[in-house]
């Protein structure tokens, strides 16, 4: 029997964050840092060239709230050559009978920005971020595109001769069929359930996901930095004491290599902090070496202790083995640690690393790495179905 304490604990868990369930075991469940489940094999964004007046980039989504939307951004891809025309960003509607933007732009046609990209790659592969010239307040679930195409007004046209490219979109996990992607190459409506990288803001909140650059993280033993995670407060996720058991990843590891994870907890994010609980592995005891893939793991540590909400904690994956490119974690970066707030659980979860078991850690606080907690879940006594757990999109407890 568990004590009516140890029930509060997860049933206030699983009421704070969006937790999914760990793999064959039902009494697990793994905090969502909103990275392991969408970021995909894929290792660079996905651009889209605009040579022709007729083609757009756009994303379909919802407003997450009543809002007012000031700014769009978006990922400059590259100028492709010449001189680029003048671009707008604007806010549309969504054709019910396509899933296409509608043409007409909110706030009367003036929820928009033009912008003219330089003639030179000063800004390739760097986020822009446009203020509207009027702004647009959604309504909460408002389905909205925000589009990125040719302005007309300045009577030169998108060709192969002055194109610009533009960051859309990135891999998935787990595609989504909405929010969804879009773009017109050659004036023909193209769908895809790949996540958008367009996104918008208000005077105080980012929605939608900024990212300027994702990929895997390579290191050894022998490397500057051999040991990279997140550090988190345990009050992110939890009001009561937890006890984390296990990480949830997306690495990239050389055949024949060793990797140990491992929470290191303290009372202040600025404290060395003390292991908590780790475990070493073999990386050829894996389905699959050398590519990019989801892992969980549970750490070996025999006894466990409970971490306080209080707390700060880092979960981490260190290498083992030399080489400099053994093992790899998967990692996107943002512009800012603000920008944070559009990936759960918000700016108070960023990347670490340090260089070695003792040495002092570096933050990265426009980072965040495909590593998480898997933490131990409320079993119902029997007789007691218990409570399920919130798989994210379900909507809350079941």
């Amino acid at each position: 029997m568990y004590s009516l304490n140890r029930k509060l604990i997860l049933v206030t868990l699983a009421l704070l964050s969006p937790v999914s369930a760990f793999a064959g075991d039902v009494s697990l469940s793994a905090v969502d840092f909103g990275i392991v489940r969408v970021l995909s094999n894929g290792s660079s964004m996905t651009n889209f060239t605009i040579d022709a007046a007729s083609e757009v980039a756009g994303n379909v989504m919802q407003c997450p709230e009543a809002t007012t939307i000031t700014t769009i951004g978006y990922r400059y891809g590259a100028r492709v050559a010449g001189t680029p025309c003048a671009h707008q960003v604007s806010i549309q509607g969504v054709d019910l009978a396509t899933g296409g933007n509608d043409g007409t732009i909110k706030s009367s046609g003036n929820a928009k920005a033009v912008f003219t990209p330089p003639a030179d790659t000063s800004i390739d592969g760097l986020i822009q971020e446009k203020t509207l010239t009027a702004s647009y307040t959604c309504t909460r679930g408002e389905l909205l595109s925000f589009v990125i195409g040719d302005d007309t007004t300045d009577g030169c046209t998108p060709s192969g001769a002055n194109a610009s490219s533009f960051g859309y979109t990135f891999g998935s996990l787990f595609p989504t069929h909405v929010p969804y992607i879009f773009t017109t190459p050659g004036g023909s409506l193209s769908k895809s359930n790949g996540h958008g990288s367009i996104y918008f803001k208000s005077a105080s909140k980012t929605y939608g996901r900024q990212v300027v650059s994702y990929g895997a993280q390579q290191f050894g033993d022998d490397s500057t930095f051999d040991e990279y995670g997140n550090v988190f407060p345990v009050s992110a996720f939890s009001t009561s004491p937890v006890t984390i058991v296990g990480v949830r990843l997306r690495q990239q590891n050389s055949a024949n290599k060793s990797v140990t994870y491992r929470l290191v907890c303290g009372a202040t994010i600025g404290a060395a902090g003390s292991t908590i609980a780790d475990g070493t592995f073999d990386t050829d005891a894996m389905q699959v070496t050398g590519s990019a893939g989801g892992a969980e793991y549970l750490f070996t540590t025999t006894s466990i202790s409970a971490v306080a909400p209080t707390d700060y904690c880092r979960i981490t994956m260190r290498c083992n083995s030399t080489g400099g490119a053994s093992c790899g974690l998967q990692a996107l970066t943002v512009n800012a640690n603000a920008d944070l707030n559009s990936w759960s659980p918000g700016i108070s979860v960023y990347g670490t690393k340090r260089a070695n078991d003792g040495a002092s850690w570096t933050d990265e606080d426009a980072k965040r790495y495909a590593i998480e907690p898997i933490v131990a879940e409320y079993t119902a006594a029997s007789g007691s179905s218990g409570p399920k757990q919130n798989q994210p999109g379900s909507g809350g407890m079941q």
